[in-house]
């Protein structure tokens, strides 16, 4: 009878079991050589002193600066739009994108019949305007200012000679009126309870009978008639309590214009809604008058707009430059038919215009820089700044700050503003042109500087160290100093150190285990580790991304 134990499946089995343990072993030994050899790197780099070199600087003089840096595109700055009336189409252009003109060029032509007509029918506008600026005319603003509801006179705020709408920025009526009859005062809650009889007295002594309204929490509100008591008044309740006395239901009487010729408004007097409270002189016109009035001063300004051009019998450049745009509507030649933006958009408004050219002068020319949130409050308009167009060459020149946008984007967790700086247009400089930028924020000169890295900080002092012992590989006699501005390679001592001392450093540097470990090789790695490794893992050993 067969042995159960010899039989191929068994056998089999044994074999496989063997296997496993021989991989097991093989990765553990190379585990365990690979953690051998790392000790031994670690051991001789860090102990041999070569992760840092230590350094030494004197103390120089020299200028310092911070900046705030950034490129962008360039753009032509002052750009002149030459408008058209939409009354009149375009009979011929003359330009094209790219042209260079001076002014009074002609950029398109008209005809002097579309001019005519469009001057006929806007003479008849201002004709229609004149008819209902006759009408308004004597449709002014109300001489007097009533009470409007009946009530108490509480407060006068307007006096003979005051100008109404001074009066109104300042007090936010020209008087105040009690409408029920109340005057209220709020106290400290204490032990009052709503409806108690309470007694209250004005700051001249005078008592007057009043009623707890209300309870909230720690403050009682108590009410009592208008007839005698002063707003604004400090009285006393239960001979304890102090309040300022208030209007319970006040009413404001307001105005705009004016000033105030006579004051029949009196404090404390009873008044129906027709009650005249103030009397004014010089009011203005009405609000339908001066619409009016400033709706034919643009048709004005349109009607001078339409005789000039009659008169040029074409539209003109207003200033030398390049030409930008010309009307959409361009024909592959040089000529354009007749067009009209008001027969394009549908508009009918005889005061409507549409920019038809675009002229740049070529004078100034600006770039548009992001600034990260931890700048931009160092930016400042007027600040000076360098930029340097590359595709023109490397000279740098100079501009200014002349935009600050605290608009805020965020992208990715960052926020970022925008800066424009404008320069004067060089030869060559094109828009689009990619420019880079830096603004010089703050920066001193004849400045004592020694090395970033050599400054050494805590959370209240900085210090730097001034010797080195290079056989113990320790640094001594630290020096603590005051720093002022740093460019990140830099810094400012504005004391503790003088000029020619000598300062001992080690450059700042973040160490990345992983490649000072496999960054110069396995140097001393036992060989064959992988080759002859069962299972196809003889890849291993020789394989580094």
């Amino acid at each position: 009878m067969a042995n159960p134990a010899n039989s191929p499946k068994a056998v089999k089995r044994r074999n496989f079991i063997k296997k496993t343990i021989a991989v097991i072993a093989v990765v553990v030994l190379m585990i365990t050589a690979v953690v051998l050899y790392f000790q031994r790197r670690v051991e001789e780099k860090f102990s041999s002193g070569d992760v840092d070199t230590v350094l030494s600087a004197s103390v120089t003089t020299g200028s310092i600066q911070t900046t705030v840096s950034g490129s962008g595109s360039l753009t032509g700055e002052g750009i002149v739009d030459v408008e058209v009336p939409d009354s009149v189409p375009l009979d011929t252009v003359y330009v094209k994108v790219g042209d260079t003109v001076h002014s009074g060029d002609v950029l398109a032509s008209v005809k002097a019949s579309d001019i005519l007509e469009a001057l006929s029918e806007l003479q008849d506008q201002l004709e229609d305007l004149d008819k209902d600026l006759k009408d308004a005319k004597n449709d002014a603003e109300s001489a007097t200012v009533s009470a409007g509801v009946s009530g108490r006179v509480k407060a006068v705020f307007a006096g003979v000679g005051d100008d109404v709408s001074s009066v109104m920025y300042e007090h936010g009526a020209l008087a105040l009126l009690s409408l029920d009859g109340k005057m209220m005062v709020r106290v400290s809650g204490g032990s009052y309870t709503q409806g108690q009889t309470v007694t209250v007295t004005d700051s001249q002594g005078k008592e007057y009978e009043g009623t707890v309204s209300k309870v909230s929490g720690e403050e009682a509100t108590v009410l009592l008639t208008d007839n005698g008591p002063l707003y604004g008044d400090t009285v006393t309740v239960e001979g304890t309590d102090t309040g300022t006395l208030e209007i319970h239901q006040p009413l404001k009487v307001t105005g705009y214009a004016g000033t105030v010729s006579r004051v029949s408004a009196r404090e404390n007097a009873q008044v129906s809604r027709t009650t005249t409270l103030f009397s004014l002189k010089d009011t203005a016109s009405s609000a339908n008058y001066d619409r009016i009035l400033a709706q034919r001063a643009q048709y004005e300004d349109m009607y001078r707009t339409l005789v000039k051009l009659y008169k040029d019998g074409a539209v003109l450049a207003p200033c030398d430059g390049t030409v930008g745009s010309i009307p959409e509507e361009e024909a592959e030649d040089t000529a354009l038919p007749a067009y009209s933006a008001a027969s394009a958009s549908g508009s009918s408004d005889p005061l409507s215009q549409t920019v038809q050219f675009t002229l740049d002068p070529g004078l100034e020319m600006s770039v548009t820089i992001q600034v990260d949130e931890t700048d931009i409050l160092s930016l400042k308009e007027g600040q000076t700044a360098s930029v340097t167009v590359e595709s023109i060459g490397k000279n740098a020149c100079s501009g200014t700050v002349t935009e600050i946008d605290t608009t805020a984007a965020s992208s990715d967790g960052v926020t970022m503003y925008t800066a424009t700086i404008t320069l004067d247009k060089m030869e060559d400089m094109l828009s689009g042109m990619t420019a880079d930028v830096a603004v010089t924020i703050q920066g001193v000169e004849n400045a004592l500087l020694v090395p970033a890295d050599a400054v050494h900080k805590t959370s209240s002092t900085a210090y730097v160290y001034t010797a080195y012992d290079t056989e113990s590989r320790s640094y001594g006699s630290p020096v603590e100093v005051t720093v002022g501005m740093s460019d990140g390679d830099y810094t400012e001592i504005t004391s503790g150190l003088k000029e020619g001392d000598v300062v001992y450093y080690t450059e700042k540097k973040t160490d990345n285990l992983f490649d000072f470990i496999f960054g110069g090789g396995m140097d001393g790695m036992p060989s064959g580790m992988g080759g002859n490794m069962p299972g196809g893992m003889g890849g291993m050993g020789g394989r580094r991304s």
